[in-house]
């Protein structure tokens, strides 16, 4: 399956809460910092370090549920369906 993501793995720095390639800051994935609502929430600081953490590890995520899925017996199951469902919400394929 070809994809269109920045390959993995991804890094997260809590300090400056980015989300880039390993030990290269200037190639950043995402910035997660919070603005607006996710600010004014009482616990917003580890709201915005838990969702850093998750999306620095989708690559390792999104390879997870493919081979899942590939070793998975009776990919009708709800299993099944919900890592097929995954991999085409990440990747955008049907």
């Amino acid at each position: 399956m070809e994809t269109k993501h920045t390959p993995g793995p991804w890094a997260y720095t809590k300090e400056d809460q980015v989300v880039h390639l390993p030990g290269d800051y200037s190639k950043m994935i995402a910035d997660i910092r919070g603005r607006g609502w996710l600010q004014k929430l009482p616990n917003g600081a580890e709201v915005q370090d838990a969702n850093g953490k998750l999306i620095a590890a989708a690559p390792e995520l999104l390879k997870a549920c493919i081979e899942a899925l590939k070793h998975h017996q009776g990919g009708h199951s709800e299993i099944g369906y919900m890592l097929h469902q995954a991999i085409k919400k990440a990747t955008g394929n049907d």
